[in-house]
């Protein structure tokens, strides 16, 4: 990704434009590139790379623009783990099956987190009683 910008400034540097020309003809197309590039390489890594993809779409300098709005959907919907991998790691921290311990777990979780996310259940034996599970 930094060698898209270096060329960048070279192409200026040999055609000698100015830093507005320059801006709208190379750079502007660059960043219309990298911000999808960047954003699903930060989701694909997950975890710290979320982390960091949502603390550098809320830097104020230095950061091209259309960067900071595409990671800006790294801060508003982070990805979420699988019911099955949440099902696998109750069981492991537990040492008991999901259906033991929750008369309902709900799939999909209400908020979801760049290190975690948090699943509506009701306690098995706790007369209905709602928790949040994070």
């Amino acid at each position: 990704p930094i060698s898209v910008y270096f060329s960048c400034r070279q192409l200026q540097r040999c055609f000698r434009l100015s830093d507005a020309t320059a801006q709208a003809v190379f750079f502007d197309r660059a960043d219309a590139i990298m911000a999808p590039f960047l954003t699903n390489r930060f989701l694909a890594l997950g975890g710290l790379f979320v982390k960091l993809g949502q603390w550098v779409a809320n830097m104020s300098h230095g950061v091209p623009l259309k960067l900071q709005h595409r990671l800006k959907k790294l801060v508003d919907a982070a990805p979420f783990d699988s019911e099955s991998y949440v099902h696998s790691l109750l069981q492991s921290e537990f040492g008991k099956p999901v259906d033991e311990l929750f008369e309902r777990l709900d799939p999909l979780p209400i908020a979801s987190a760049s290190i975690g996310q948090v699943h509506v259940a009701v306690l098995r034996g706790g007369k209905g009683k709602k928790v949040a599970l994070k």
